[in-house]
């Protein structure tokens, strides 16, 4: 049974996202899937100028128009 609470859970996976983002570059096409980590990535996209995403899920793809990717 994990010992780890909902905050310290949820400031891992801002730091994986934000590693992450190390890899995306500005005029790409990015792949992106669905959940709660890929949720955490999307909010720092906007730091990069994507040309476009290819996403997994209607969920993914409507937080990523709400941020103007399409």
């Amino acid at each position: 049974m994990s010992t780890m609470n909902a905050s310290t859970q949820q400031q891992q996976k801002q730091a994986v996202a934000a590693d992450a983002l190390k890899y995306i570059e500005s005029g790409m096409i990015l792949g992106v899937g669905t959940g709660s980590t890929v949720n955490c990535l999307i909010d720092l996209l906007p730091r990069v100028r994507l040309k476009g995403a290819v996403c997994s899920s209607k969920a993914t793809e409507d937080r990523l128009r709400a941020i103007g990717v399409e």
